[in-house]
């Protein structure tokens, strides 16, 4: 059974605490929220394959997200709090507004473009399956190309068809998609932000030891790539930082006797690696917000390390 990121953020019995100003951080259980609505924007065109037929690419469009079944069709009805996270969603008639921690669904919200399958070859028309495409269950790969975030894919699973009675977008034939956030890749276009190296580093899950098997291998945009050292299946379960999972990192350069503390999460997870959004560094002993003056001076403790 497909895995889906909302099987993993909603999976917890622990009723949310909701605050209700943007002011306020979010529950890192949703911080998959941020990445997906950046890289698939409503009213952007965006592309896609069906059925993992990566040679059969169609144009497409996120025209509506819908939130615990709530049709959303514009991102003004999206309020972000100071840090630029997802806070509340706009929802009705009357505009009320939800708190993400009170999410139970999100989907992303597609017109159905089977009759875009005529302008295929008869072979490719025979492997799709006339009309099969958006069958329910099956997976549609979602490309995204935002500028400056590289070209992006998410697998999602074709949730319900649906033919929409009012709104903008009343009398169509509607795909509703259910994303896979652990399928999402992105390619780095800006080779010159990626800065390679091999320096160890400490781990930390909230409340947690510091876990000292891993390396940093790679940094870029605000993301490092660790990589555990030795066999995977000799280490503690704690070693398993599942995505979405906050974490603490400890980076010490000895040789300038920097000492770097942040606080990210776990965006994508491999068998021996993790990628960590980095989104607080700690400064005059409190956390703050990681900047990009707190990039470069990573990346140059990194380099120099």
């Amino acid at each position: 059974m497909l895995k889906t990121l909302l099987s993993i953020a909603f999976k917890s019995d622990e009723k949310p605490h909701i605050v209700m100003d943007e002011s306020s951080a979010i529950d890192q259980r949703f911080a998959w929220l941020r990445p997906v609505i950046e890289l698939f924007p409503l009213g952007r065109k965006q592309r896609y394959y069906p059925g993992y037929k990566s040679d059969i690419v169609f144009d497409t469009m996120v025209i509506a997200y819908r939130v615990n079944g709530h049709f959303i069709y514009s991102m003004n009805a999206i309020d972000n709090n100071a840090e630029g996270d997802p806070a509340f969603f706009k929802i009705g008639a009357n505009g009320e507004r939800l708190h993400v921690s009170q999410l139970q669904n999100f989907e992303l919200v597609v017109p159905d473009t089977s009759d875009l399958e005529r302008h295929l070859d008869y072979e490719r028309r025979a492997a799709l399956g006339r009309g099969r495409q958006f069958e329910v269950g099956n997976t549609i790969s979602l490309l995204s190309s935002q500028a400056g975030r590289g070209a992006s894919v998410v697998d999602t699973v074709v949730n319900e068809r649906i033919a929409l009675d009012h709104g903008p977008y009343a009398h169509q034939n509607m795909i509703c998609l259910m994303p896979n956030l652990e399928t999402m890749s992105i390619t780095d276009q800006r080779g010159k932000s990626r800065v390679k190296t091999d320096v160890p580093v400490l781990l930390a899950e909230p409340n947690g030891p510091w876990l000292g098997a891993w390396k940093i291998i790679d940094v870029s945009d605000q993301a490092i790539r660790v990589q555990l050292q030795g066999d995977a299946e000799e280490h503690h379960d704690a070693f398993v930082l599942p995505v979405h999972s906050e974490v603490s990192v400890m980076v010490q350069v000895a040789k300038t006797e920097q000492q770097f503390q942040l606080k990210g999460y776990v965006m994508r997870r491999f068998p021996k690696a993790r990628v960590i959004r980095l989104s607080m560094i700690l400064k005059d002993e409190r956390y703050q917000n990681f900047g990009p003056f707190d990039l470069v001076e990573l990346k140059a403790a990194l380099l120099n390390h």
